[in-house]
């Protein structure tokens, strides 16, 4: 049978588009997500429920555990973000920059498993002792000259990621499931 493309929908992630002033394309089927990714979008106390009562049988959870559940989630998370802003302003300067530094930054190599872990009474444990350990792990998993970060200002990176008015919009969405999923598992 015939397929009519009116009828078909795709999406693609925002990623850091809007930071890096790249156009997106246009089409009528065609779904931009709002944030970074779809996971920054489905990675909230929503999905936690859900997840939590169909995959962790949390069903006898009263409304006073949810509210218990939600807020150690969202204090957790506000921690990670403090984490893994860091990386994300890195992150931002090597993608502006990838011509200038003759670097083309490749995430799929790399894992934010070391960079913390949520321990067992729900605070987070950075596992970098400083902010130059982060660009480091990042620079060896993407195959990253160090040499790039001579001309990196943290300040004015963090200050211009700290600017924006909703920060974890633009986190990485890999990174924010990653948390999510460790939340879980902790929870459980």
């Amino acid at each position: 049978g015939t397929i009519n493309k009116h009828q078909v929908l795709f999406f693609i992630d925002r990623d850091l588009s809007e930071l890096l002033d790249e156009e997106l394309p246009q089409f009528d089927n065609l779904y931009i997500t709002d944030d970074y990714s779809i996971e920054n979008s489905i990675c909230n106390n929503r999905t936690l429920e859900n997840v939590l009562n169909e995959v962790f049988s949390f069903h006898n959870a009263q409304s006073a555990d949810w509210d218990k559940i939600f807020s150690l989630y969202n204090e957790t998370y506000e921690k990670f973000l403090m984490i893994i802003i860091p990386i994300m302003a890195y992150i931002l300067f090597l993608r502006k920059n990838e011509k200038a530094l003759n670097a083309k930054l490749n995430l799929k190599n790399f894992s934010i498993k070391d960079l913390f872990e949520i321990n067992d009474d729900f605070t987070l444990k950075d596992k970098k002792e400083s902010n130059e350990e982060k660009y480091l792990l990042l620079e060896k998993n993407c195959n990253i000259n160090s040499g790039c970060r001579k001309n990196y200002k943290e300040d004015y990176w963090l200050e211009e990621f700290s600017k924006l008015e909703k920060k974890d919009r633009h986190i990485r969405g890999k990174f924010i499931s990653y948390f999510f999923a460790c939340f879980c598992q902790k929870i459980y």
